[in-house]
Parts: structure tokens; sequence; C-alpha cells
């Protein structure tokens, strides 16, 4: 009897046993799940404004679209401000500028675990007013659900989905454009001199030719002409170029 007891617990002891492997982390599904879906719907360059001649991926249509996608895989986007500094410069119209740019901590947290993954971006913009960290705050989340879903411009397609019938165009003769440009003569009345400067200020290619742009020789014979509330507004317009700029950048 002592033997098969023995015998038993032996038997016992050298079974197998069966090993619990912990499950993974809710959130790193989630983010799984989001990008799948984004990578299957995209965020285009839809926006445009006043004075801009190109199209970017605004914070509104990153909101929109990551907005449901994020409730549906019971996901939420905590930031936190981790550093934050401003220069304020003074423009030669007097007005002042805030140049602002933020470090922030992203949170991502699993409402179904309470697992969370962080990631840290930064965020730069300017603005003659009060807008100038919002901005910046908006740019840093912006970039931060961009690089870290993959976010593509379009939806995927299939390439086998689509015909496309090859043709040649008949070749056409050379043209010659010229390019119309503001002509501002000194008998023009300052706000035509104004109109015609905020056209070549949303000509501008980047951030660096509207600079350069707002302080050529001739927009400082420009100010010295306007009068006090048309160099704020024109200012405020410089400004908004400015931020146009931050906001289409890299996207």
């Amino acid at each position: 009897m002592a033997d098969t007891a023995n015998l038993a617990a032996k038997q016992k002891e050298g079974s197998p046993k069966a090993e619990v492997t912990p499950t993974a982390a809710h959130v790193f599904q989630a983010m799984a799940n989001v990008q799948a879906k984004l990578s299957e719907i995209g965020i285009a360059k839809t926006r445009g404004g006043a004075g801009i001649n190109y199209a970017f991926r605004g914070i509104d249509a990153v909101m929109n679209t990551l907005a449901p996608i994020l409730s549906e895989q019971k996901l939420m986007i905590v930031p936190r401000v981790a550093e934050r500094t401003c220069d304020v410069r003074q423009a030669k119209s007097g007005s002042a500028m805030y140049f602002v740019v933020v470090k922030v901590e992203f949170l991502l947290v699993s409402g179904v675990d309470g697992s969370s993954f962080s990631g840290t971006t930064i965020g730069e913009a300017q603005d003659t007013g009060d807008k100038a960290t919002n901005k910046a705050m908006s740019i840093a989340y912006k970039y931060f659900c961009f690089q870290t879903f993959c976010i593509p411009l379009d939806a995927q397609d299939d390439p086998d989905a689509h015909a496309v019938e090859q043709t040649v165009a008949p070749k056409q003769p050379d043209q010659k454009v010229t390019p119309v440009k503001p002509v501002a003569p000194k008998d023009m009345a300052p706000a035509d001199r104004m109109k015609n400067f905020k056209i070549a200020l949303s000509n501008a290619k980047d951030s660096d030719d509207a600079i350069v742009t707002w302080e050529s020789p001739k927009a400082e014979a420009l100010r010295e002409v306007l009068s006090e509330d048309q160099n704020k507004e024109l200012a405020s317009y410089y400004g908004q170029v400015l931020s146009r700029f931050q906001e289409g950048a890299f996207a």
C-alpha cells in the first residue's frame, strides 16, 4: 500500500504543469486596432485658408477622425505639459509676437485594464495674441498622433481595383507664362499698398520667406505711411500667415 502511495506521489511530481501566460496589456492591442483602422481611412490634407495656397491636415480633422475610433477601443489620450518656454519679440510695427515651445507628454490609457503607454513630442507656434500656447499644444497633439499611429494621407486602395487606360497626349507648343506680381507705385493709396503687401505675404513659400518679406525695406517703408490701426491689422495678418505655416509644417 505504501509503495503504491509513493508511486502515485512520484507520478504526480513528475507530471507536466500548465503554465499561465499573463494577458498582454490592453493598451497595446487597442493601439494596434486604432492604427489598423486609420490605415484604412487615412486623414487627407483638405484644410487651407485665406492667403494659403496649399492644403494641410488640421487639428480638427485629426480629432474628428480619432474620437470615435478611440472611444470604440476604450482608449484615452491624456496630455501633460512637461516644459514650456515663451519668447516675446517686438515687431517693427510695434506689436508683440509670442513664440512658444512646449514639450508635451501624452499618456495613452486603456479603459479596460488601466494599462498605459506614454510618448513625448514638441510643439512650436507663434501668435500676436494669446493663442500661441494653444496652437503649440495642438501641433504637439497632432504630430504625436501622426507618428504614433502612422496615419496615412489617404485611404489604402487596392492597385488592382482600377484599370488604367494609358494614352499619349499630343505635344503642346511651349508657352511662356509671365507671373503677375503686385505693383505698388509711389502714388498708390496706403490701403491699396497694404492690400498688395498682404498678397506678397500670402505668396510666401514658407515661414522664412514670409519673414524676409516682412522685414524687407519695402515693408518698412510701407509701415511708416500706415496708420496705427492699419499697422495692427497688417501685423495680425502677418501673424496669421506664420501660424498657418506652423500648422501646415510636416503635414
